[in-house]
């Protein structure tokens, strides 16, 4: 799965205007972004009465609505605990992105930066916590953690890319024609050493070639789901 960057803070901190400009500073740089907006209070995209509308209420969902340059996929839920959480739904409808940004989902053990505006904050330990974004900020309260600018929004994009070690067009394009593996662990990317990755590849390769329709398979996407039990 694509790694998750979410961005938290406070109400009116600043959270869209940071992930706007992050957006603008990675898709600069030839990389495909996915972005997801946690609406707490419930959201309505449609006009009531509309044919789309009409589908999504008669029990249609989900819902998928085309246009020439747009298109919305829409579902219902009749119990909150149905609806898909972050990682299900990045899973399922981000497949092929390089970066994912997420703003809100504070509660959410995901990898993300901590927007703050006027107001105070505390020594933290928490893991996911990669930096403070803040105008004057006491880094004695940071503990190890980095402060960032508001404004400097290129230094961020520069950041979260060597810490995710994102790969952009460039890059990608370099790599054709190579074989090699991507390996995320619960959204994280591991990273492997080239004969790591040879042993990987050979070995899943070597199995499903074994597979009727794979014999000359040229790319594989494996998801592999250990459940809730201990490991």
């Amino acid at each position: 799965m694509s790694p998750i960057l979410a961005i938290s803070g406070k109400s009116n901190s600043g959270k869209t205007t940071l992930l706007v400009k992050l957006v603008q500073e990675f898709t600069a740089k030839g990389l495909r972004v996915a972005s997801v907006k946690h609406a707490a209070h419930g959201f309505s995209l449609d006009r009531v009465g509309s044919d789309s509308w009409r589908h999504l209420h008669a029990g249609a969902s989900p819902m998928l609505l085309i246009g020439e340059r747009e298109l919305a996929l829409q579902a219902t839920y009749s119990n909150p605990e149905e609806t898909p959480g972050l990682y299900a739904a990045c899973e399922k409808f981000f497949p092929d992105v390089d970066l994912i940004l997420a703003e809100g989902f504070k509660s959410v053990l995901v990898p993300r930066l901590e927007v703050v505006k006027d107001e105070p904050i505390f020594p933290c330990e928490d893991e996911t916590l990669l930096a403070y974004v803040a105008q004057n900020l006491d880094q004695s309260l940071c503990g190890d953690k980095k402060i960032f600018d508001p404004e400097a929004a290129g230094d961020i994009a520069e950041f979260i890319i060597t810490k995710f070690e994102i790969e952009n067009q460039q890059s990608r394009e370099a790599q054709q024609g190579k074989r090699r593996i991507r390996f995320y662990a619960d959204g994280r990317k591991v990273p492997m050493k080239s004969f790591v990755q040879d042993i990987f590849i050979r070995t899943l390769l070597g199995m499903s070639q074994s597979l009727k329709g794979c014999e000359s398979v040229k790319r594989m996407r494996f998801e592999i789901d250990l459940g809730e039990e201990k490991r």
